[in-house]
C-alpha cells in the first residue's frame, strides 16, 4: 500500500473485514500509517508434530491465501474496484478452480 489514495482508506478496512469474515484460519490486518497489509495464520505446534505433512500444507495454504489477498488489495488500490465486487470475483474464481 505504498501509494494509495486516502479516499480509499475505508475501503481498505472493508476489504480486510470481508477477508476476516471468510477466512477460517488467519487474520488480515491493515496498517495505513506504515502502508502495509499483513496476513497471520496460527496453528498449534503439536499438530505439526503429530502430522508430518501438516507444516507443508500450512505453508501452501498461507501462500495461496496471501496471493489472493495481494491480488485483491492491488485491485482495490490500482483499479479502485469496490470491495464487495473484489470478494465476489475472488469467490467466483475460487469456485471455478474447485470445479476444475
Amino acid at each position: 500500500l505504498e501509494n494509495f489514495s486516502p479516499d480509499i482508506t475505508t475501503d481498505l478496512f472493508v476489504l480486510a473485514a470481508h477477508f476476516n469474515n471468510l477466512l477460517n484460519i488467519g487474520v488480515v490486518v491493515v496498517n495505513v500509517q506504515s502502508g502495509y497489509v499483513e496476513y497471520h495464520a496460527k496453528n498449534d505446534y503439536i499438530v505439526n508434530l503429530i502430522y508430518p505433512g501438516e507444516l507443508h500444507a500450512q505453508l501452501v495454504r498461507h501462500y495461496n491465501t496471501s496471493k489472493d489477498i495481494f491480488w485483491a488489495f492491488n485491485r482495490l488500490v490500482n483499479e479502485n474496484e469496490e470491495p464487495t465486487m473484489i470478494i465476489a470475483d475472488l469467490m467466483r474464481m475460487n469456485n471455478k478452480q474447485n470445479e476444475d
